[in-house]
């Protein structure tokens, strides 16, 4: 997946953009793709700098989203984002 690449090279404007095109097209049926997409999306506030209760709400849904899922490491990466932005938004 290119947008996983492009977020490990740490060019998180580009991978965010691409996780999000990524999650517009992939089907539900998807179920990986989506959850490392949705991932990445995650850190969307860190290159648009929105730390308002909006951009929280969607870490929460991606986290309890993923919580469902079978996949232990991309639920264990969804929070790292949220707690990001926790933090800084001085909680």
């Amino acid at each position: 997946m290119e947008a996983n690449i492009l977020f490990l090279r740490g060019d998180l404007a580009s991978s965010v953009a691409l996780a999000e095109q990524l999650l517009d097209r992939l089907s539900e049926t998807q179920v990986h793709e989506r959850e490392y997409a949705k991932v990445i999306a995650a850190h969307r506030f860190l290159v648009s700098g929105d730390v308002r209760r909006v951009g929280e709400q969607f870490g929460a849904r991606l986290v309890s989203s993923l919580s469902a899922g079978s996949d232990v490491f991309a639920h264990l990466a969804s929070i790292l984002p949220q707690s990001r932005m926790l933090q800084v938004q001085g909680r």
